[in-house]
């Protein structure tokens, strides 16, 4: 019972220090009232304030706006992952100012993934039998210092993609604990379960929080599972496809509408005129964000919006 009782108290102390760790990367964010300085900010802006126009307008599923772009109409959650956008626009009922619902949607999104990105490196540490506790800490500082989640906070408040980082690492913790924690599937039925809920549960966060974060996260997935060929059974199999079940059933309200504008041509990432005339032929659009280091680190804020 002591043991037990140690170990829940060496947990909560961990978990605590990657809050603290959390918090030291996002301080700006929760010490500015102002918006700093990022590109995205004003389509997040949009899509929010969408969603709250198809919300006055009647739609059980927000996703049409129909007074955006002067009354034309914009069915921007159809098009982007709208599920960060919901706890944006919570975050706004609850605090009252859509700054700082901004600001701790980031946060929520960075502190999530720090959390779970600790738990994971902790479970692969402790299988090689090392120190998990100090390789999960010390991973997870990496993590939250990488100049990926640095410049998705402070360069362009990708909340989007943040939130799908979430999903990915809970797709390969599910993928982890079935090829090398679990080795025996028979005879307990039981233990496929907590897999099952990681991966469809991350595989629905990362689909309807950001395409492109999804479409790479596919690829690495192909890669694991082709590298681990041999181990592959059939409850092995098994698992992978409840769990891509559940996954495409939960995100469908997302999934089917955006492959349907993709096939139409809607989409522009997929149009190729817009992607020769836009990005081939344009240097000017491709390097129009670009930023020197400085700038990225201690951006100027933007006049702030209530």
């Amino acid at each position: 019972m002591k043991d037990i009782f140690k170990q829940y108290q060496l947990r909560v102390i961990d978990y605590s220090l990657v809050f603290i760790f959390t918090i030291c990367v996002c301080y700006p964010l929760l010490v500015h009232t102002a918006m700093i300085g990022a590109p995205d900010y004003e389509f997040h802006y949009l899509r929010t304030i969408g969603i709250v126009d198809a919300l006055k307008d009647g739609q059980i599923l927000p996703q049409l706006s129909p007074d955006a772009f002067y009354g034309f109409g914009y069915a921007f959650s159809e098009f982007y992952g709208p599920v960060p956008t919901y706890l944006a626009l919570f975050l706004r009922l609850v605090l009252g100012n859509w700054i700082l619902a901004f600001h701790f949607t980031c946060f929520l999104a960075v502190l999530f993934s720090a959390l779970l990105f600790y738990s994971l490196v902790r479970k692969i540490a402790k299988s090689k039998k090392s120190e998990s506790c100090f390789s999960g800490l010390f991973g997870t500082i990496i993590f939250l210092n990488s100049i990926t989640i640095l410049s998705d906070i402070y360069f362009q408040q990708l909340f989007g993609v943040l939130f799908a980082s979430c999903g990915s690492i809970l797709i390969f913790n599910g993928l982890y604990q079935i090829f090398y924690r679990e080795q025996n599937y028979t005879t307990n039925s039981a233990k496929p379960l907590g897999q099952i809920i990681s991966i469809s549960l991350g595989a629905f966060l990362c689909i309807t929080s950001h395409n492109i974060t999804t479409i790479i996260t596919i690829v690495v997935c192909l890669i694991f599972l082709s590298l681990h060929i041999t181990k592959i059974t059939i409850p092995i199999l098994k698992q992978l496809g409840i769990s891509a079940v559940f996954a495409v059933g939960l995100s469908a309200f997302f999934i089917f509408p955006l492959l349907e504008n993709i096939k139409t041509g809607l989409y522009n990432v997929t149009n190729s005129v817009y992607k020769r005339n836009f990005f081939q032929n344009s240097n000017d659009a491709m390097n129009s964000y670009r930023r020197s280091l400085t700038d990225i680190l201690h951006p100027p804020p933007i006049a702030s919006i209530s």
